[in-house]
C-alpha cells in the first residue's frame, strides 16, 4: 500500500501540532484464498478486552 494518512491535528494548537499527515509505503500480500465453508484453525488471543483471534491456516480433509 502506498499513500498517506488522513490529516489530523494535535491537541494544544501549537504550530508543531498543526494538521498534518504521514506517508505510507508498506508491502502487503492479499491472497483471498479463504472461501465460505473453508475449515480454518482459530486461536483465541487471551488477555484482550475485545474478541481477538488468530486465523492460522486452512485445514484439509484427507
Amino acid at each position: 500500500m502506498v499513500g498517506q494518512t488522513s490529516n489530523r491535528a494535535g491537541g494544544s494548537g501549537e504550530a508543531k501540532y498543526e494538521s498534518h499527515n504521514h506517508p505510507i509505503d508498506n508491502d502487503e500480500t492479499w491472497t483471498d484464498t479463504l472461501k465460505p465453508g473453508t475449515l480454518v484453525t482459530v486461536i483465541p488471543v487471551g488477555g484482550q478486552d475485545d474478541q481477538l483471534y488468530i486465523i492460522a491456516d486452512s485445514l484439509v480433509k484427507l
